[in-house]
């Protein structure tokens, strides 16, 4: 579920499909008994090092938004821009 990635210097952002939310997408057979039950793990953007390309290591990430109670507010990153 990631989108187009972006690089700045040695740092890949990956953008993200989901919603942050645990519903699954149409057709995942996990939401034939729940369909929240898909958790979503890395909703942000993942930040990676990819000084040396052979070995890209993720080290850190950019939350999805969340609205005041913690829910996940629908939104996706797969526009990110760097």
């Amino acid at each position: 579920m990631n989108a187009a990635a972006a690089i700045y210097i040695n740092s890949l952002y990956v953008g993200n499909r989901t919603d942050g939310s645990n519903h699954c997408g149409v057709g995942d057979p996990r939401g034939a008994i729940d369909p929240d039950s898909c958790p979503h793990i890395h909703p942000g953007i993942l930040i990676v090092d990819i000084k040396d390309p052979a070995n890209p290591t993720a080290f850190g990430e950019i939350p999805a938004p969340r609205n005041p109670a913690g829910k996940p507010v629908g939104l996706t990153s797969r526009e990110l821009r760097v």
